[in-house]
């Protein structure tokens, strides 16, 4: 069973109402965020994969990117995920989204070919760090993509959950 984690809404806040309406639209997934007590320990080792989409300005900055970094090595996720930039579609930006997202997984599939269970994150570049979210939490989400399920399992979206 290969699942897909698009883990978009651990997320504790999207910012302003526009960009809100875009998290509603059918192929914005957001990502992960969790909270992470200093001590806290998060164990990701049920990952075979974490990717972070990001679309650079035109200048080739990368402000989102830059601002979630400090994020992912507090969830302890920053050595881990491997960033994958891609132009913005700015004639259809849900194509671009969900062109985005079948590209890192098409990715993670040649890098992970021949392994039968594999799980992979898909995070985009404009994740918040949730309150939230507890390693207690993230076990329950590790307990439900690992475990053998009475159905198979493709695709898990943590979006807007929390």
């Amino acid at each position: 069973m290969w699942a897909a984690i698009c883990a978009t809404a651990l997320v504790g806040g999207i910012g302003e109402p526009a960009r809100r309406m875009a998290h509603i639209q059918t192929a914005r997934h957001r990502a992960l965020a969790c909270t992470a007590a200093a001590d806290a320990k998060i164990d990701w080792s049920f990952l075979d994969g974490a990717y972070m989409i990001t679309c650079p300005d035109a200048d080739g900055s990368n402000p989102r990117l830059n601002r979630v970094k400090p994020a992912l090595d507090e969830v302890g996720l920053g050595d881990l995920v491997t960033v994958r930039e891609f132009d913005k579609d700015n004639e259809d930006r849900i194509r671009g989204c969900y062109t985005s997202h079948i590209a890192v997984l098409q990715e993670a599939q040649r890098k992970l070919e021949g392994k039968k269970d594999c799980n992979v994150l898909v995070l985009e570049d404009n994740i918040d760090v949730s309150p939230r979210i507890s390693p207690e939490v993230l076990a329950a989400v590790r307990k439900y993509v690992t475990e053998p399920a009475m159905e198979p399992r493709d695709m898990v979206h943590l979006a807007y959950i929390m």
